[in-house]
């Protein structure tokens, strides 16, 4: 089986957090230290969304001690410019980006 599953960073995330094209969400791997001097290492994983009653999937992505929720249709129109196609939950079909 081919896996051509592409990411690309998520618009204000850079460097944090990537959504692909088969509308996965992951956190890059990164390290900072923490407030006792610690260096603290934070691998790569693929985050899981809640899933709300409308069928929605929410992410939260956190830097800096804040949480941002954000929707994965969002994500997905905003990065790779596609939409779920309604009846089908796990399929994108693309769609043009309105000029702003």
């Amino acid at each position: 089986m081919l896996n051509d599953e592409q990411w690309r960073d998520i618009p204000g995330w850079e460097g944090w957090y990537q959504v692909s094209n088969m509308g996965q969400v992951r956190s890059l791997q990164r390290q900072r230290t923490d407030k006792a001097g610690k260096l603290r290492r934070y691998p790569e994983k693929i985050l899981v969304p809640v899933i709300r009653k409308s069928g929605a999937a929410v992410y939260k992505l956190h830097r800096d001690g804040k949480g941002v929720k954000v929707h994965l249709d969002r994500l997905m129109f905003q990065v790779w410019g596609v939409e779920r196609n309604p009846g089908r939950s796990n399929q994108w079909v693309l769609k043009k980006k309105a000029a702003a």
